[in-house]
């Protein structure tokens, strides 16, 4: 403050943006001392629950790490008409673009602050490009990230496709029953266990473990036919797969298909494998109605 008047990291920074725009000579130095000491602000300031914003330090990221860029070129081949104000600009729609993932708004946006036409190439370029890298390094945005990690996830566009946004606790079947393996089918015709129609499918279990899953009409169609004696161990479909509450649907549409499996089994997070944890079951049919569902929403 004292040397040059004003703060350069603390605050929104907008006087440092000018200045650089401005074409002030900053040293090369200056400009990545500068960056580096507003990242750590704004991480700090974000991190610790302090209220800070997004936009403005995008800016000033990429305007200070642009115009470096701009030097280390001009310094490389002088003789070419490199200005570093230039770069500056195509930096700061590029930071915006790939931290908030707003890629049109940030090129319609810093075109607006210059009114030159003859940047919208370039900066087209840059964000294209810091768009592509944050999705290879992050698939949300630091707006979204947060709303993720809580289990929210937030979809692309409104008309996102609802297998990659809706998670396995959205469609699992919870109308099931765990019984032991031993059990045959007259003794849960006997216990009266088919009476409640709201059960749909039955959980095996053996040794406190997951043996597999029955179908109330697979036990229904081999009481039909005679098959009374027959155990759930010896009926029960064992081909399945574990997932977590928060998997996604199009996740489980690839464990399904890759590994040939009849039913998916769904835990809640951070525990074993074992009978009482299951919060869940999901059948093939179970995701077909999904994929019914969803394509009804959007049918025109």
């Amino acid at each position: 403050m004292a040397l040059f008047g004003h703060y350069y990291v603390e605050g929104i920074g907008y006087s440092t943006i000018q200045e650089v725009l401005s074409g002030k000579r900053f040293p090369l130095y200056l400009l990545l001392i500068l960056s580096i000491l507003k990242l750590l602000a704004t991480s700090l300031t974000l991190g610790s629950g302090g209220s800070g914003g997004i936009f403005s330090p995008s800016l000033f990221l990429g305007a200070t790490l642009g115009s470096a860029y701009g030097l280390v070129l001009a310094g490389l081949f002088p003789e070419l008409p490199i200005s570093p104000p230039a770069f500056a600009v195509a930096g700061m729609a590029g930071m915006v673009g790939g931290v908030t993932g707003a890629a049109m708004t940030a090129i319609v946006m810093i075109f607006e602050m210059t009114l030159d036409y003859t940047v919208i190439l370039p900066i087209t370029i840059t964000v294209a490009i810091s768009y592509g890298i944050r999705k290879m390094l992050s698939r949300e945005s630091i707006y979204t990230q947060k709303l993720v990690r809580r289990g929210h996830v937030i979809p692309d566009s409104l008309r996102a496709s609802l297998i990659e946004v809706k998670m396995a606790r959205d469609i699992m079947d919870t109308r099931f029953k765990v019984l032991p393996a031993s059990l045959t089918f007259e003794e849960m015709a006997g216990q009266g266990i088919l009476k409640d129609t709201a059960l749909v499918n039955f959980l095996v279990e053996e040794d406190d473990g997951i043996l597999g899953m029955v179908t109330r009409s697979m036990v229904l169609s081999n009481l039909k036919y005679g098959r009374k004696a027959d155990t759930l161990r010896d009926a029960a479909r064992k081909d399945y797969l574990v997932v977590t509450e928060k998997t996604t649907v199009l996740r489980l549409f690839r464990g399904i298909f890759s590994h040939e499996i009849s039913f998916v089994v769904v835990l809640s997070d951070g525990t074993t494998a074992s009978a009482e944890n299951v919060r869940g079951l999901i059948t093939k049919e179970r995701l077909a109605e999904f994929v019914t569902e969803a394509a009804e929403q959007f049918s025109l």
